[in-house]
């Protein structure tokens, strides 16, 4: 009886982080509303940490004046130097961006919340 109360709660759990993982997701896929969009290149992509994540850099336009940042979240695998890039900057503090690829778009929380929702919906089949 005891295996399970294990099995209701591992079930609970992966039925409630699993949809937290997938709303997180979708929260860092959108920026913020007052936030612009461009197109930048990739300028530099190398590690940059002893784990070795990569951060790359990225050189963009806005009026007319050339800006060259380093995404703040890491990249793997890592962009190649030269790629154009779809990117949102926000415009009251241009060291702050988001470059849209997977990674940095939320898409690795998605699918870690799906897949930890599907585990639970299974568990939930067995336990019923």
């Amino acid at each position: 009886m005891e295996e399970m109360y294990i099995f209701y709660l591992l079930t609970a759990a992966f039925l409630l982080v699993g949809p937290l993982l997938i709303l997180l997701g979708m929260k860092s896929m959108k920026p913020p509303y007052h936030w612009k969009q461009t197109v930048g290149e990739v300028t530099e992509d190398r590690k940059m940490d002893n784990k070795g994540n990569v951060y790359p850099a990225v050189r963009f336009m806005v009026d007319d004046k050339s800006y060259e940042v380093r995404s703040k979240v890491a990249q793997n695998p890592p962009l190649r130097v030269g790629k154009r890039v779809k990117l949102s900057y926000d415009p009251e503090d241009l060291s702050d961006i988001r470059i849209h690829t997977f990674a940095q778009g939320g898409g690795l929380f998605i699918l870690a919340g799906a897949f930890f929702t599907m585990i639970g919906f299974i568990f939930l089949k067995v336990v019923i």
